[in-house]
């Protein structure tokens, strides 16, 4: 599945991700060779990194998770490994305004 995705896209354009049960659980905000974050909510900001395997498709707007909202809440991010999404999500930031800049 991750082979046919253009991830830089989908972080880029802040894609729109839903679980198998239809609820909407934010936006992909970077990955890395083996997950995504996803970051949801404003107000009360919650992290998720998720396994790759867990994506079931896209259609093109929005990623389907083959899990359910109850089954993404372990993937939560803790605010012990917040400083690894940062570098993460920093290191994305750079890559899209590289783009931006050649475009």
């Amino acid at each position: 599945m991750s082979t046919s995705i253009n991830w830089t896209e989908l972080v880029r354009d802040r894609k729109g991700i839903r679980t198998k049960d239809n609820k909407s659980c934010g936006n992909i905000i970077g990955n890395d060779e083996k997950n995504i974050i996803i970051e949801d909510g404003a107000m009360r900001q919650h992290i998720y990194k998720v396994p790759k395997s867990s994506i079931e498709s896209y259609n093109g707007a929005e990623l389907r998770l083959n899990i359910s909202y109850y089954e993404l809440e372990t993937d939560e991010v803790k605010d012990d490994d917040k400083d690894m999404l940062e570098s993460i999500t920093e290191s994305v930031k750079d890559k899209t305004k590289s783009l931006k800049e050649k475009l």
